[in-house]
């Protein structure tokens, strides 16, 4: 019941594949001993909008959550629409591992950098994070392994340095480093 191997076109096939608002790019090449080989190009799911459950891709379009993406971060409030672009182009530098280790994000802005983010990690850690130096959040891993263990507030917009949660069962313990 299919169709022949010499009939199908594989711009038919690249034209069905691209419905599907999820996909930046599909390449379709027929090779000896009847194979088609396709390969597709995803845009990168960065945010799910926690007002509508729209998942915000790499390219900036905001889609129908259909595949119940739930490893992505929730955006829980609204970006400025003059940073929105900024954000959407800085955030897309950063490492999908990294990205699914945010549990919400939060546009954070304050009278002296309006795009400032405040991110909440799953392991319970705070970043604070702004778009010009976005791509610092692709060490998460290290910085966090260097706090041995402990939570607290990382500072990537100015200063770039950890305030430690205190630990209750240390009383000497320094809170900062």
């Amino acid at each position: 019941d299919y169709p022949s191997f010499l009939l199908t076109l594989s711009c038919d096939i690249k034209n069905n594949l691209l419905k599907n608002e999820y996909l930046e790019d599909v390449n379709i090449k027929k090779k000896l001993g009847n194979v088609i080989e396709i390969n597709v190009v995803e845009y990168k799911p960065l945010a799910i909008k926690g007002s509508n459950n729209q998942v915000i891709i790499s390219s900036g379009d905001q889609l129908e959550n259909h595949y119940q993406l739930t490893d992505i971060p929730i955006l829980v409030n609204e970006i400025d629409e003059k940073v929105y672009d900024e954000f959407i182009k800085k955030f897309s530098e950063v490492d999908s591992e990294i990205i699914r280790q945010i549990s919400q994000l939060e546009y954070s802005p304050v009278t002296v950098d309006d795009e400032r983010f405040l991110l909440y990690m799953d392991d319970g850690n705070l970043v604070y994070i702004t778009l010009t130096k976005i791509t610092k959040l692709n060490k998460y891993n290290s910085i966090k392994a260097k706090m041995d263990g402990q939570n607290g507030i990382i500072y990537l917009d100015s200063g770039d340095y950890v305030e430690l949660k205190p630990n209750k069962d240390d009383p000497n313990q320094n809170n900062s480093e």
